[in-house]
């Protein structure tokens, strides 16, 4: 509830005080003459007249809206809820999971400025995203390159505009995050040479299906290999294959050896860039 406006205490003082100080010498030379003794009671209910007048001047000046019980809003409490009264920013999470290497870089950044610590990082991937860093990175890579590496590993594995949104949702009233937001939101123009349109390629797929996609066009070890072989990761990184795996068991762990950091520079993205190369015709595997 809402009261009143009403002048502060020390305003009240200084209408006084101006009233005072103004009516009564008003009052003195109004009052009574030489030839009579002067009596300050006409000179005071003057002074009193001058200074209620003044009073309700002054307190006709807007006033704070203060709520029974509760201060006013601080500055930084007054931003949060400027931020808050614009509303959340619809975004193109479509073109989030296709940011090309710089735009994974800015993001990477950006992570690494709202969350300045190595635990904060982690405990926000927990929290957030049930996932675990050091499944991702050891601890001896530095806070940059971890950043990094998930942000690399998260678009490979599908999961990175819950990743984006997870820490937008979690550092809206930042300014960097903000502006991020803004450049990807939905309608936005895309930046020269940006992400590839929405629907094109392995871009249209799931996760799922892309490791279905790559089961069906490489279904035995011989045409396995070659497509690990020129994404570059090693043979002795592959598990072996066996005569009770089907192939898209195959290649289901495959992709979670590379998730979970089986080669450096290797990820499911070069994995589908191989596939499109061996099979250029193939239109799932254009990325």
């Amino acid at each position: 509830m809402q009261l009143p406006r009403r002048p502060d205490g020390l305003v009240v003082v200084l209408a006084a005080l101006l009233g005072a100080v103004v009516g009564v010498p008003v009052a003195l030379l109004l009052g009574a003459g030489p030839e009579e003794p002067s009596i300050l009671l006409p000179e005071a209910a003057v002074a009193l007249i001058f200074s209620s007048v003044a009073c309700l001047r002054l307190s006709a000046q807007p006033g704070r809206r203060t709520t029974p019980g509760k201060p006013p809003p601080r500055r930084k409490e007054r931003s949060r809820i400027m931020t808050e009264s614009r509303g959340p920013l619809e975004i193109d999470w479509a073109r989030v999971e296709q940011l090309t290497g710089p735009e994974q870089g800015e993001l990477s950044k950006i992570l690494c400025t709202v969350f300045p610590r190595r635990s904060d990082f982690a405990r926000f991937l927990r929290h957030r995203l049930d996932r675990v860093l050091d499944n991702y990175v050891g601890d001896a890579v530095g806070m940059e390159a971890a950043v990094f590496t998930v942000v690399e590993q998260a678009q490979a594995a599908g999961w990175l505009a819950p990743l984006a949104a997870k820490a937008y949702a979690e550092r809206a009233n930042n300014p960097l995050m903000r502006a991020w937001a803004e450049k990807y939101r939905s309608g936005a123009p895309a930046t020269a040479g940006g992400t590839l349109p929405a629907g094109r390629g392995s871009a249209r797929l799931t996760t799922d299906q892309q490791i279905k996609a790559v089961a069906q066009a490489f279904h035995n070890p011989t045409l396995a290999d070659g497509v690990l072989a020129r994404a570059g990761l090693p043979r002795e990184r592959r598990p072996p294959w066996q005569e009770d795996l089907t192939p898209e068991h195959y290649w289901q762990l495959i992709h979670d050896r590379i998730i979970l950091g089986a080669a450096k520079d290797v990820t499911w993205r070069r994995v589908l860039e191989a596939a499109h190369e061996n099979l250029p015709g193939n239109p799932n595997f254009e990325v």
